[in-house]
């Protein structure tokens, strides 16, 4: 049996002389000018000879280096491959610490992927912001294939009652981290941040939507809205009004640059995300949009580069501002931003002929694929201008709803 262990540690620490010094059974300390030292376990397979490293002295102590060059002779006695072995020893190692990253870490990852394709740096740091206040204390040092539901609750329930649209978005983004943690192996658990699955355990909240769908108001009301917003001269009036008479998204409003803007063809550019994929779509501008966007201006030009600026300037209107105003202006109990857009849908489908689709693309939704909408870029767009036209005459007028000439005709 060839001799072992032949190194003492003192010859170790003051070894200099350049070369191989042998340890026995295969293993062996490598100096080399400077004097960098390191170790490597030399072993014969066949007629192939092969040196494989263990790391630097500064890293790998004289034990561990025994204790590793023991297992590899182990190996090869066995007939396997000790540099097989070694590989498949440090992935398991490296799989391992990757799933024992902090959900902390891995929501970071998480905000660095996708920030670039968020439509503002304040949405980004206030998607970053709402988990440093109220997840990362409860659950930021927990591995993250170890956050489960009582986690979740943990960090959702303090905030449920007071803060509903915070705790939501909290919600939303937990959810949005564990997905990513499942999809890269670092978790094989259900996501417990799944509102289908989460609702079950949260209690009741006043206000809450239990059905699922926002609180839309009755088209008949919304000339009495439009009025109310008219009168008042703030800033997110204007942006509600704006919202009205597109039928657009919250984000889509609040976040409106100059530069999506064409006066001249009277349209305003969206870009719509899905899937992974984005392109941009088309919204037509009535007449009353036009005035609202022009009345925004000064001396005829954009006064920066949001439509809706915040108060201080920096940024765009934030993405609560719309809710707060129908709050202050009593209108909260009826409707939502977002609930505005289904009673378009309500009164397009009521009080009109237009097709489904048309009535679709003026809310901007996904109609058919790629190559469908492709072809939807012709006449297309006039019957959306025309629909979106009769909408804002409407919501203007307030003609009473169940008259024979609010029923808008199909123009050939």
């Amino acid at each position: 049996m060839p001799r072992i262990n032949r190194l003492k540690p003192l010859a170790v620490d003051k070894a200099k002389t350049p070369g191989r010094h042998a340890d026995g059974g295969g293993l062996y300390m490598i100096v080399k000018p400077g004097p960098r030292k390191s170790w490597a376990f030399i072993y014969r397979r066949g007629a192939k000879t092969t040196e494989l490293g263990l790391g630097s002295l500064a890293d790998v102590p004289l034990v561990a280096a025994r204790a590793e060059a023991a297992e590899l002779r182990e190996v090869l006695s066995q007939g396997g491959d000790p540099r097989a072995h070694r590989d498949r020893k440090r992935q398991a190692k490296a799989l391992e610490d990757a799933r024992s990253i902090t959900f902390e870490t891995a929501a970071r990852r998480y905000h660095e992927r996708h920030k670039a394709k968020w439509h503002s740096d304040q949405y980004s740091r206030n998607w970053l912001r709402g988990l440093e206040l109220h997840a990362f204390p409860k659950i930021g040092a927990l591995s993250v294939r170890d956050v489960d539901m009582a986690a979740v609750l943990k960090v959702i329930e303090p905030i449920w009652y007071d803060k509903p649209r915070v705790a939501q978005l909290v919600r939303a983004n937990i959810e949005s981290v564990l997905n990513l943690a499942q999809a890269e192996g670092q978790r094989t658990a259900d996501n417990p941040a799944r509102w289908a699955l989460l609702r079950h355990s949260m209690p009741a909240r006043r206000g809450a939507r239990t059905a699922g769908h926002f609180r839309a108001l009755s088209y008949s009301d919304m000339h009495a809205l439009l009025k109310d917003l008219t009168d008042e001269a703030v800033m997110s009036a204007l942006c509600l009004r704006f919202t009205i008479l597109t039928v657009a998204r919250t984000k889509e409003s609040t976040g409106c640059r100059w530069a999506d803007i064409d006066l001249a063809a009277r349209t305003r550019t969206v870009q719509i995300l899905k899937g992974g994929q984005a392109w941009q779509h088309l919204v037509p501008l009535s007449d009353q949009a036009i005035e609202l966007l022009r009345g925004l201006m000064v001396d005829g030009k954009p006064n920066g580069e949001y439509v809706f600026p915040a108060r201080n300037r920096r940024g765009h209107l934030g993405t609560s501002a719309m809710l707060d105003l129908l709050e202050r202006l009593k209108w909260s109990d009826r409707t939502t931003t977002h609930g505005i857009r289904s009673a378009f849908k309500t009164w397009a489908t009521e009080r009109t002929n237009y097709p489904r689709e048309v009535v679709e693309l003026c809310l901007s939704h996904v109609q058919g694929d790629p190559l469908e909408r492709a072809y939807q870029r012709g006449d297309i767009i006039e019957k959306r201008r025309q629909l979106m036209q009769a909408w804002a005459n409407y919501c203007e007028s307030g003609q009473r709803v169940g008259t024979v000439d609010n029923v808008v005709a199909l123009k050939a």
